[in-house]
């Protein structure tokens, strides 16, 4: 119905470092349904560099030989970390906070997280109150200090 109606379907899998290889093996079956033209499924697929070894596995090379996009995160810049935060802020709130990330607590998340944004989205979600401005929340500097036991920050990447 959508390929008549002019449309793609489109499937996003996240996380996909973690799918089981049988499940690659489904996926690779829809990636070859198409028409003379056109694929009918695109994949999309979401994952940590270590999706990238994984679609080495000489079963999985179909389905890495196929990957037409690649693309890495670099590793954030204080400047790029403090961006984000405040970005993230403005976001959930629909512009309705004027709450700010200390200079010194995103100085201290950006190091913990060693630039990593997944570093970074894990522990700012865990413990959002934590990093706030002095005065917002009375157990921020407690919570922030719980942040940083994460055992994800506790691992060098």
């Amino acid at each position: 119905y959508l390929f008549r109606e002019g449309h793609q379907a489109l499937l996003l899998l996240d996380e996909a470092q973690s799918v089981l290889p049988e499940f690659y093996e489904e996926l690779l079956f829809f990636n070859n349904i198409e028409t003379d033209h056109h694929k009918l499924l695109q994949i999309i697929l979401f994952g940590r560099p270590e999706l990238d070894r994984v679609l080495t596995y000489p079963n999985l090379h179909p389905i890495g030989d196929r990957v037409t996009r690649h693309l890495i995160l670099p590793v954030f810049s204080l400047e790029d970390t403090a961006h984000y935060l405040r970005s993230r802020i403005e976001r959930a709130s629909h512009g309705a906070t004027t709450a700010v990330f200390s200079p010194g607590a995103v100085a201290e998340l950006h190091g913990a997280a060693h630039g990593l944004l997944q570093r970074q989205v894990r522990v700012v979600s865990k413990y959002r109150g934590g990093f706030l401005s002095p005065g917002l929340r009375a157990a921020g500097r407690q919570r922030q200090a719980e942040a940083f036991q994460d055992p994800l920050l506790q691992s060098r990447p």
